[in-house]
């Protein structure tokens, strides 16, 4: 998230700067751009925290009950991604008060279902109110700003085809360190090897679909 909110930084002034001069073709290609290369880094992200939920939990954390809510909100890391993203490109385009009254409406939700739903549920309660608010924003944002830069959206080339890429890759680093020991090695480096090879594999199966 540090890189991604040092990335979205840089947005804020090349968005209004191309908007300052109604360039809507350079728009539209540098949010098209940041939003095929956030939705590849959220995925590779949250193959790490799956592959490595254990590692997280157990040898981070010292509770093997830890890994199983990590790999639970490793699916949303993407979209919180993606939110940050859209924020940053909104405000490039002056719609900070836009953006202002969403999270105001998210900040709300969030409050309401924590009230109602902790009580009852729990943790699991409260990982329903990050799903939850999290889509509302994201959503919200993002049809705003398709509105605003007229992207033509293609969730199977952009969402569904690297997904597949990421499963694939998540399985195939499951299986394999069935049969290396890293749980003999120190905690640093048995995580630095399970994110390299997501990644790695990962990123061969995105070169290779394209």
């Amino acid at each position: 998230y540090a890189f991604i909110n040092s990335f979205t930084g840089l947005l804020v002034p090349e968005i209004a700067g191309a908007a300052s001069l109604s360039h809507k073709k350079r728009i539209s290609y540098i949010a098209l751009r940041s939003w095929r290369l956030t939705i590849l880094f959220g995925l590779a992200t949250a193959g790490i925290m799956a592959v490595c939920s254990s590692s997280f939990g157990v040898r981070i954390y010292g509770n093997a009950r830890a890994a199983q809510y990590i790999l639970a909100i490793a699916p949303l890391l993407p979209v919180m991604d993606l939110d940050t993203v859209t924020d940053s490109m909104l405000k490039g385009l002056g719609e900070q008060v836009y953006t202002m009254r969403v999270n105001i409406a998210d900040a709300a939700i969030s409050v309401i279902l924590v009230r109602i739903l902790v009580p009852n549920f729990g943790i699991l309660g409260y990982i329903a109110v990050l799903y939850i608010s999290e889509l509302i924003n994201f959503s919200l944002s993002a049809s705003r700003l398709i509105s605003r830069t007229n992207i033509a959206f293609k969730p199977f080339r952009w969402c569904l085809l690297p997904l597949a890429c990421l499963v694939i890759s998540s399985r195939i680093c499951c299986c394999l360190f069935e049969y290396i020991p890293l749980y003999s090695m120190p905690t640093w480096f048995s995580i630095t090897v399970q994110s390299s090879f997501v990644i790695a594999i990962f990123v061969l199966l995105a070169l290779v679909t394209g």
